[in-house]
C-alpha cells in the first residue's frame, strides 16, 4: 500500500507527496538509541609516582603533571585503585593545578598511598552502562552507525576508542595522538542471521583495520553495546563528551 508524505516547496506551500515502496527507511526508521544515565567521563594514564590520600571524605591525587585540563571538572573519573580505595569510578572530579586532582569519596581517612601499584595507568577501560539494542529490533538486513565523541590533548601518548559486544570487539579501534574534540563513527551490519561486523566510517579512519571478523549476534535476545577507552602512557587522558549513539537502519 503506497504512503504518502507532506513536503513544503519553494514558495511555502504544503503537498503531498507518494513514498516508493522500496523506501527501506519510512516509518519509525531511522531509529537513534542512547546510553541512559551517562555522565561525561574520562580516562587518565597519571605517573608512576602518582600517590592518592583521603581526608574528610575527600580524595586527593598527586600526580605530577597529569595533563588533565581544568574544562574537565565535574567529570566522572576513573581511579586506578590504591590500599585504601579500591578501583572505579567515582564521580564529580575538580582539578586544583597542574599536579592535583581531587573527588569526594566517602570512607576512613587515609594518609599518602601509590596508585595503581606504583605504574601508569594504561589498561583498557569500559565506560559505565553501554548502549542496549532490545531483542527483535536488528534484522539480518539491518544496518548501525555508532558514534563517539572524544577528546584528549596532544601527546606522544596514544589514545584509543572501540566498541565491544560482551569481551568481544565488533569493529576496529579507533586511535591517534593528536585528538582535541572529534567525532569517531564506525558502520556495524549483520554478516548473516547470526553474526555481525564493523568497519570505519572515512574521514575518521584512524584504526587497527579496515573491517572486524564476525562476533556472534543474536537478534531475538538485548545486546549491549559497551565503549571502551584506552591511554598508551602517562601524562594525557581520552574523554568522552556525550553519550554514545546508534543509529539503526532497517
Amino acid at each position: 500500500m503506497p504512503h504518502n508524505v507532506f513536503v513544503r516547496d519553494d514558495g511555502g506551500g504544503i503537498y503531498s507527496r507518494p513514498v516508493p515502496e522500496n523506501f527501506l527507511n519510512f516509518g519509525a526508521f531511522p531509529y537513534v538509541l542512547s546510553q541512559s544515565s551517562f555522565q561525561r567521563c574520562l580516562v587518565a594514564s597519571l605517573v608512576a609516582s602518582t600517590t592518592a590520600a583521603r581526608t574528610s571524605n575527600v580524595v586527593t591525587v598527586t600526580a605530577t603533571a597529569h595533563g588533565i585540563p581544568s574544562i574537565y571538572n565535574g567529570f566522572r573519573f576513573y581511579y586506578p585503585g590504591s590500599a585504601g580505595l579500591a578501583a572505579g569510578w567515582v564521580d564529580n572530579i575538580t582539578v586544583v593545578d597542574a599536579n592535583t586532582i581531587t573527588f569526594p569519596s566517602v570512607g576512613a581517612d587515609f594518609t599518602s598511598q601509590s596508585v595503581n601499584a606504583a605504574a601508569a595507568y594504561t589498561t583498557a577501560t569500559n565506560i559505565p552502562g553501554g548502549i542496549l539494542i532490545p531483542a527483535g529490533m536488528v534484522s539480518d538486513s539491518s544496518s548501525i552507525r555508532l558514534t563517539a565523541h572524544i577528546a584528549s590533548i596532544n601527546t606522544a601518548a596514544t589514545k584509543t576508542v572501540r566498541p565491544f559486544l560482551g569481551v568481544n570487539a565488533i569493529a576496529p579501534a579507533q586511535s591517534g595522538t593528536t585528538y582535541n574534540c572529534m567525532l569517531k563513527e564506525w558502520e556495524l551490519c549483520m554478516l548473516n542471521t547470526t553474526q555481525i561486523v564493523g568497519h570505519l566510517v572515512a574521514p575518521n579512519n584512524s584504526g587497527s583495520g579496515s573491517i572486524s571478523s564476525g562476533v556472534a549476534f543474536n537478534t531475538l535476545a538485548d545486546n549491549l553495546i559497551l565503549t571502551q577507552l584506552t591511554v598508551s602512557a602517562a601524562q594525557d587522558f581520552i574523554a568522552l563528551l556525550q553519550a554514545p549513539k546508534i543509529i539503526l537502519f532497517r
